[in-house]
């Protein structure tokens, strides 16, 4: 697959520069002389690499690095700073940047800079890969536990001696009945293990620690129009510490076809998330970084 790249500076000389090194790296090179002309050529081209000046005339780098971010906030945007506008590029970090490198551009720094931000979107992919395969893989087992539960949990098959309790406990992931009060009607052990007692109190008490309803809440929707939700939401242990979750609605349908009950299957997310925030970080640990060592070679 083609290697696209988006270069913006408003000195054609280091454009013209730049884009043979980046050229003899391997990208096809989009270059635009100011922020407005980026924003077109980035939303006709889609880059997911962005290497842009901050001082510019007009929409400067960090303007362009915000517009850019909102359109599509995957893509990696390589700041270029002068000298003394280090506390510019810091700032860039705000916004999301992936790294910032000083002119004069050494054709190394350039090389290392785009390198970490290839290997992020590597990352982030598999990341999302991953997640995918997860989501699908919970979504298929929910389904079969909700077909293959909902005589006993709708009320049309009496409930078997350990039978529903014994399936919800042998689960690696939380899971919850509700009714339509949001009231838990039946809950697994690992859930109530990091949670407290669960059944028979209500599901925002429980697991969010509040006094009332979520906004827009999924179990809801679910009663109300009988499809499945996915979303991720933040937990609160009994512990008291927050954990974030990947969650998904299913309804149990009584004979009639009617939503009886809601089921709710959810795993924590905390490690992937974690992992995220550590690769949103990399660009200004590797700058901070390389700042650090490029101040003691000066001091020397």
């Amino acid at each position: 697959m083609e290697k696209k790249i988006l270069l913006v500076d408003d000195e054609a000389d280091i454009r013209e520069v730049l884009s043979i090194s980046l050229s003899d790296m391997g990208y096809k090179t989009f270059s635009a002389e100011n922020g407005r002309e980026a924003l077109e050529i980035f939303e006709q081209t889609h880059p997911p690499i962005v290497l842009t000046d901050i001082k510019m005339p007009g929409m400067d780098g960090l303007d362009l690095l915000n517009r850019i971010k909102q359109i599509d906030p995957d893509t990696e945007v390589i700041m270029i700073t002068g000298h003394g506008d280090i506390n510019l590029a810091v700032r860039s970090f705000q916004y999301d940047a992936s790294d910032f490198i000083t002119k004069p551009i050494g054709v190394d720094a350039l090389e290392a800079a785009v390198k970490r931000a290839q290997e992020k979107i590597l990352v982030r992919t598999e990341l999302r890969q991953y997640t995918e395969r997860l989501e699908s893989l919970l979504l298929e087992k929910t389904k079969q536990l909700a077909q293959g539960l909902h005589p006993e949990a709708s009320g049309t098959r009496p409930p078997r001696p350990g039978g529903l309790q014994q399936v919800l406990d042998r689960l690696p992931c939380y899971l919850l009945l509700y009714d339509e009060k949001l009231r838990i009607t039946a809950a697994n052990r690992r859930l109530e293990e990091d949670f407290g007692a669960a059944v028979d109190r209500l599901c925002y008490e429980v697991l969010r620690k509040r006094s009332e309803p979520c906004p827009e809440c999924p179990v809801w929707k679910t009663f109300a129009d009988g499809k499945s939700y996915q979303y991720e939401m933040e937990y609160v242990r009994k512990n008291g510490e927050f954990q974030k979750v990947l969650a998904w609605t299913f309804p149990i349908r009584s004979s009639d076809g009617a939503t009886a009950q809601v089921m709710v299957m959810s795993t924590d997310i905390a490690q992937i998330s974690e992992l995220q925030d550590h690769l949103s970080s990399l660009g200004l640990m590797m700058g901070s970084l390389s700042h650090g060592i490029k101040g003691l070679l000066t001091g020397l």
